[in-house]
This record gives C-alpha cells, structure tokens and sequence, in this order.
C-alpha cells in the first residue's frame, strides 16, 4: 500500500528522517486497498499532543493508532471506527479498584461497588463482567457478587446465584461462564446480570476456564489432572490432562488451549480440550500464574507469580519454552490486545503473601519487555481485553 506524503508535517524531534516520530497526520482507507497520508486541516482530530492519537492508519478492517511511540488498536467494521481496544485490570482484597488503558502505558483508575475477593474478568462485546469469590490460601468463604461495566471505571454490583469461591470466567459469544474453587458449582449469564447455577462434572480446585470457539475448558488447580468441557456452560465432561502441581493460567487461541502450572508443566489441547500435548516450563520452582499468546499463536508468553528462577517464558508451540526476561515483578497475568503483551503484577511473594504492586510490562513481541506503572499499588488480580466506545 503506497501512501502519499503530505506536506507541513511536524515530528517529534524536528526532523524527517526514516525514524521520525510524526505527530500532525493520519492515513484515510479510501476503501480500496489504497490510502491516502493527510494532515489537520482536512479532517478535525482535535487537540494533538504527546500520548494522543498521533497516527491513524488502517489495515484488515481495523484502525491503528500511534499513542506517543507506541502502538495501539482499535476496532473498525466497514471502514467504520467503532471503539477503543482497552486492557482493563482488576484489583482483589480491600483495594476495590480498578483500570483501563489503551496501551499498558497509560492508564485510568476506576472502582467497584463493594469489597471483595474479585479473582476474574471477561468481556462479552458490550460489557465486561467481573466476578468475585476468593483469593486466599487456602480459599475463603465464598461471595455472590459480581459486577458488569460498559467502560471499565464505572461499575453495577451484580447477584450470583450462590455463594461460592468464584475463581474465573469467560464468554463464548453467547453466555459468560463462571466455575467455582472446591466445588462443582458453575453458572451462566447472557448479560453478567441475570445468573443461573450449573454442575460441573467433579468437585475440585476449579481455577481457570477459556473458549475456543468449540467447548468451554475448565482447569483443576489440585493437580490431579482434572479437566471439564462444556459446548455450552451448562453439560460438562469431565477430561484427563497430564500435570503435576498446581494449574495456574489457561488461554485459548486460534481453537487451541494452552496452560501453565507451578510444577514446571505446561500443555497444549487438541481436539478441543478433550485430550492434551505436555510441555515443560524453564525453571525451578516457579509459579506459573498467567499466559498469553498473539493474534495467530505463533508467540505464546507464560509469567511467573513466585519466582525462584525466571519470571517469564516464550513458546511457539507451547510445548517447548525459553526463558525471557521481563521487569522483576510478581507477574499474576497476562494479556494479548492484538498488538502487545501486556502483564501486571500483585501476586504472591510466596505461597502464602500476597504483595501489592504498581507494577506492569508491555511487550511487542513477547522477548524484550518495557516497565510501565498501574495507577495505584494495589493486589490486581486479573485482567482482559475489551472494545470501548
């Protein structure tokens, strides 16, 4: 795609040189696989400066923005824009916090209406919905709040269906899917308002579930090798995956799953979680919480919460990983918005300490990673992807 230059433009050191960091123009799809450089004057962008949308360009149906020297997305159908793509983080215990951010870089602080042990988080392509249960070693009493918000600052304290120790949700186009911790208690909600209870095929440590387009997967932390599938949320199977120690993070992508433990073992499903490929973590003695992988699952990124050895690990297939390096953090997860990595941190010290934290990183490709700051040191605990208006 050749792209006209226009003229007047200003970058950011005064020159215009291959690298300059252009801070006055944006490129117009024109809708036939061509487009067209411009600058202010043509199209109103408001005001322009460091951090705002610097750069427009657009490419497979989306529209990309420079922010400052980084790079962010945001979703557009037809040619047309139709909201930001935002990390949105959430924080457990008294903190009763949480953030939004285009990029990983900036971000902005927001609430939720009750203290609680709020473990997890999804969007369903118009809210995101955060769910409450424990976060405690071992688990605490269990709660029945959850809580929907369209922009991810503001929040409407939601009812679950029993009191239990939620640990994880997921969408998969239809309903959110919540499984709870020494249980069989599941359930399921169109909108994150409206639950009903469901029965998951064994009582275990239920701590991870992901959608792949096919199934539901859930994950036993006991490591037990305990599995569940669901087309649906609501008839689960039961599955056998093989795993010592304790199932930390899970992610789907491209129709795979992929999971991370703290006994060193990672796999990858086939057959839509039915059965599973074993891999191995580098290490020892590390606590692999969170998970990641990019658009088209070519670069998988694993980070650790208790670490003894390394801190975070690469894939390409997730069965054989190497060992990167990341900012010195207790990682609890980690994120793909389509563009970057992005991880935070506010996990446990050791096996029984939970830190607080203002600490995240962002990654382009997974290997070389940049610090950034949350806007308050707090125990964040999970985070997602969504589309904002």
């Amino acid at each position: 795609m050749r792209i006209p230059l226009a003229n007047n433009l200003v970058t950011r050191d005064g020159t215009l040189t291959k690298d300059a960091k252009i801070v006055n123009g944006f490129v117009e799809s024109r809708g036939d696989d061509s487009a067209v450089f411009k600058r202010p004057g043509t199209t109103n962008l408001g005001p322009v400066g460091t951090g705002l949308g610097q750069l427009l360009t657009t490419w497979n149906e989306s529209i990309y923005s420079v922010v400052g020297d980084e790079l962010g997305q945001s979703l557009a159908t037809s040619g047309s824009f139709t909201g930001r793509r935002l990390f949105c983080a959430i924080a457990t215990q008294s903190n009763n916090i949480s953030a939004i951010s285009p990029d990983g870089a900036t971000w902005t602080l927001g609430g939720f209406p009750a203290v609680d042990n709020w473990t997890g988080i999804a969007w369903n392509g118009t809210v995101f919905c955060a769910i409450a249960g424990t976060d405690a070693i071992p688990p605490g009493p269990g709660s029945t709040n959850a809580a929907t918000s369209t922009d991810g600052l503001s929040w409407t304290l939601r009812t679950l269906p029993v009191s239990a120790s939620w640990s994880a949700i997921a969408w998969n186009g239809s309903v959110f899917c919540s499984v709870a911790y020494n249980s069989t208690i599941a359930a399921t909600s169109p909108d994150g308002i409206t639950w009903t209870q469901r029965t998951l095929p064994v009582s275990t440590g239920w701590i991870s579930i992901a959608w792949n387009g096919v199934n539901f997967v859930a994950l036993s932390e006991t490591g037990s090798g305990i599995a569940a599938t669901s087309p649906d949320g609501i008839t689960w199977t039961q599955q056998v995956f093989s795993t010592t120690g304790n199932s930390g993070g899970l992610v789907a992508s491209n129709e795979n799953f992929y999971f991370v433990n703290s006994g060193l073992n990672a796999g990858k499903s086939v057959n839509n979680g039915v059965g599973w490929l074993a891999g191995t973590l580098p290490g020892s003695g590390d606590f692999w919480r969170g998970v990641a992988t990019n658009s088209d699952s070519s670069v998988i990124v694993a980070v650790s919460t208790i670490s003894n050895s390394y801190r975070g690990a690469i894939s390409s297939d997730g069965i054989t990983w190497t060992p990167i390096t990341t900012p010195a953090a207790y990682w609890r997860t980690v994120v793909h918005n389509g563009f970057e990595f992005c991880a935070i941190s506010g996990g446990y010290r050791d096996a029984v300490t939970l830190v607080t934290s203002n600490i995240a990183a962002t990654s382009l490709d997974g290997v070389t990673w940049t610090q950034r700051t949350l806007p308050a040191s707090a125990n964040w605990s999970a985070m997602c992807v969504g589309q904002v208006l």
